[in-house]
């Protein structure tokens, strides 16, 4: 009731307006007018909110008002926001910033910042909306708006919570809860305890949560906040679920559908939707239970929400199982399976970039304040010499020629110093390359799997796994702790050499027995897709090189023709002589590659990596780990490749020396 008050109080005045025999469309008061009737349509009819937001646009250019393009380019894009269009809602963030980027309108200022960290957290770009969070943080912080802090807080609470790091969103969301306990504003209190409710929940301390949901919900229900309540109500939902009381959670889902009937927030109802599902499964109602998951199923793929198609996809998975739909539940269990390692990639990765950024951040923020203090410091010391210049003019010249004799010491000091901090940056910049490089592949393609073979044996050992369902799993598993221990070992070579950790140690080496015994390793690969390897070299092939390192080429160069090539194909590997050197070949009959894909793989420090033809994952570092060991070995790494026909990988090495006892 009071928003609709205060709605026809904004209608009426605008209307009292133009009635007026004065009226002048680009009054400053009548465009203000106009975009806060349109910042009430928010949530409501958006449709109005553009019209009134793009009216209000118009006149304010035809006046040169700043302060109102600013509100009705930020009307606009709450408007993109609302339907979805993320990219076009932050170039209108982005475009209301410069419009007012030359006047002091803080406040506006803010509330643009905050919406444009918001959507680019909904888009996914999550590390950009962290540091337009902490810019809003520290405008909140420069003008001592204590409730702008608090609003500021609160989304880089809900920005750690949306990355499950529930400890981080429940410590954003306490501090703000204090300062808005010292400005006593209860609306806004009861928006951070309803996140602060979710974020406990989340955790699972349900009790807790349930302490400052219940305020909450009184508070949202006598001031009307519809889109609010339905959000409680879902948290509610959950926590009932958690604690097995079915029916109750039940109700509370009830009610916020009901509210979804009334509001466009189709993230939420898909969370709403899944829960039902989850009351009735638990309820033992599997007909209800799957009809709302397929329901919140169809939606999330219609909105491209992967987190509400990986939930309604492991009810599926659950009801089917029940029903003893065995393999239809598998088909489900596969699809959760595989989003879940999806997801995981995606949020280690976006975990790593928030790091980053609010390391970047940081520093950029102690750069800037030692910048300033530097200034002070320097500008005390033109203050101070100025006063001596007054008082001890007869000393002028003894201090002139010292300070020249001073600062021709420092300056050949400083030089020194500078050379030896260059040469320190270029290590430690290697070194760092080198730890960003390991920490990507670790968390892309180590604990991804490491996750999803936790994730299975947590199913089978819960029970809600059969040993024949897991026994059907057995030679995916099996395929990929092989693909992970070679990745680990490719891994652990090259980080080796990366850090100064490998020596080479070159001497007579036989390549006939080490390409046979590779043969013998990498089999049970070429086995299973029915590949012939065959090996043409002479028996007395001798190569002058380092024995390990040249077997790192070796299995990496088989491994990656096996990888390549379809079933039932055929890799030879053989020599050519040339006059005191080796080349030495491995030709595959696989799918071959494009010019374009050649030299990309032979660029320097290159990690391309791609599916191989029955979906084997890479991590890049075969190529780039055969090309350091070959380079340490005196020889290069060259490819040449049809598509369709087959990729050849070649290489030159010195002949052993005659004399010299074989290693191999």
């Amino acid at each position: 009731m009071a928003q609709t008050a205060h709605h026809n109080s904004t209608k009426n005045k605008l209307l009292a307006i133009e009635a007026s025999k004065n009226f002048s469309a680009i009054d400053t008061t009548y465009i203000n007018l106009l975009n806060e009737l349109g910042n009430e349509q928010l949530f409501k009819n958006n449709d109005s909110l553009l019209l009134l937001s793009k009216k209000a646009l118009s006149l304010s250019k035809k006046a040169n008002y700043p302060y109102g393009t600013g509100e009705s380019l930020l009307g606009i894009g709450q408007y993109y926001a609302g339907t979805g269009e993320m990219l076009t809602a932050i170039l209108k963030y982005e475009e209301a910033l410069l419009a007012i980027s030359t006047y002091n309108f803080p406040k506006l200022r803010f509330r643009i910042l905050s919406d444009l960290a918001m959507t680019r957290s909904y888009q996914g770009n999550l590390a950009e909306a962290l540091a337009t969070y902490m810019t809003a943080l520290e405008l909140a912080e420069k003008e001592d708006q204590k409730y702008w802090m608090s609003v500021a807080k609160d989304n880089i609470g809900s920005l750690y919570s949306s990355l499950n790091d529930y400890d981080q969103a429940i410590k954003y969301y306490t501090r703000s809860l204090k300062i808005q306990e010292a400005l006593g504003n209860d609306l806004h209190s009861a928006e951070t305890q309803s996140n602060l409710a979710a974020a406990l929940t989340k955790a699972g301390k349900l009790d807790e949560a349930l302490e400052y949901l219940n305020p909450s919900i009184k508070i949202f229900e006598k001031n009307d906040k519809i889109g609010w309540l339905a959000f409680c109500y879902e948290t509610k939902g959950q926590i009932f679920i958690d604690k097995g009381l079915f029916n109750t959670a039940l109700k509370w889902y009830e009610k916020a559908a009901a509210l979804h009937e009334q509001i466009d927030e189709k993230k939420e109802k898909v969370f709403v939707l899944n829960g039902m599902a989850k009351a009735y499964l638990g309820l033992k109602n599997s007909t209800l239970s799957e009809q709302y998951a397929i329901e919140a199923l169809t939606l999330s793929e219609q909105i491209k929400f992967i987190e509400g198609v990986q939930e309604s996809t492991k009810t599926l998975y659950r009801i089917n199982k029940a029903e003893n739909n065995f393999e239809t539940s598998l088909n489900y269990f596969e699809h959760y399976i595989t989003l879940s390692d999806s997801i995981a990639r995606k949020e280690n990765q976006l975990a790593l970039d928030l790091l980053k950024t609010k390391k970047s951040f940081q520093q950029q923020r102690e750069a800037l304040i030692k910048e300033n203090e530097k200034a002070l410091a320097q500008q005390r010391f033109y203050i101070y010499l100025a006063l001596a210049f007054l008082f001890i003019m007869v000393v002028v010249s003894l201090l002139i020629a010292r300070g020249k004799k001073i600062q021709k010491n420092i300056i050949n000091e400083l030089n020194k110093q500078k050379k030896n901090l260059e040469l320190r940056k270029e290590e430690l910049q290697f070194a760092n390359d080198t730890k960003n490089k390991l920490f990507s592949i670790i968390a892309h393609d180590l604990r991804g799997p490491m996750g999803a073979l936790d994730g299975l044996l947590a199913l089978l050992m819960s029970g809600d796994l059969k040993n024949s369902e897991f026994k059907a799993l057995l030679p995916k598993l099996k395929a990929d702790v092989n693909n992970l221990s070679f990745t680990l070992n490719n891994l652990l070579s090259w980080g080796k050499t990366q850090l100064n950790g490998t020596t080479t140690t070159r001497t007579n080496t036989n390549l006939h027995r080490l390409v046979n015994e590779n043969i013998v390793l990498l089999h049970k690969l070429s086995d299973s897709k029915s590949i012939t390897i065959e090996n043409t070299l002479p028996k007395k092939t001798v190569l002058w090189s380092d024995k390990d390192q040249l077997d790192i080429v070796i299995r990496n160069l088989l491994s990656n023709a096996i990888k390549f090539t379809p079933n039932n194909g055929k890799i030879t590997v053989g020599v050519k002589d040339l006059n005191g050197f080796i080349e030495v070949f491995i030709k595959d009959t696989g799918v071959g590659m494009t010019k374009e894909i050649q030299e990309k793989i032979l660029l320097k420090d290159s990690h391309f990596t791609s599916y191989g033809t029955n979906h084997e994952k890479g991590t890049g570092l075969g190529l780039s780990l055969c090309k350091e060991m070959l380079s340490r070995n005196g020889g290069s790494l060259q490819v040449r490749s049809i598509i369709g026909e087959g990729s050849t990988f070649y290489f030159t090495i010195p002949k052993g020396k005659k004399g010299l006892k074989k290693t191999a």
